[in-house]
């Protein structure tokens, strides 16, 4: 289920905080380094992640980004994000 703009800006609205940001961004093993660099920063590379929830592919500059957390009263919340190809402990 893909998810309405309106929904999409909340959810960046309600987690776009700098805790969630170290949680889900900072972390090297997320291997987000990439699409921060691509996107301007950690809240604009946060924003595509989260608006990925509502695209038809889960693509973010041609990487297949793993998105966890829960949908409350229609509004996703991100749990964790990353980029699971390259996830520390993934086998081939």
């Amino acid at each position: 289920m893909k998810c309405t703009q309106e929904a999409l800006d909340k959810a960046f609205e309600m987690n776009n905080t700098p805790r969630k940001l170290e949680r889900v961004i900072d972390p090297p093993k997320h291997d987000f380094e990439e699409i921060v660099k691509n996107s301007g920063g950690r809240a604009e590379a946060f924003r595509r992640i989260v608006n990925s929830l509502g695209e038809s592919d889960d693509l973010i500059d041609g990487e297949l980004v793993t998105i966890r957390g829960a949908m409350v009263k229609g509004i996703p919340r991100v749990g964790t994000a990353f980029i699971q190809d390259k996830f520390p402990g993934k086998t081939p």
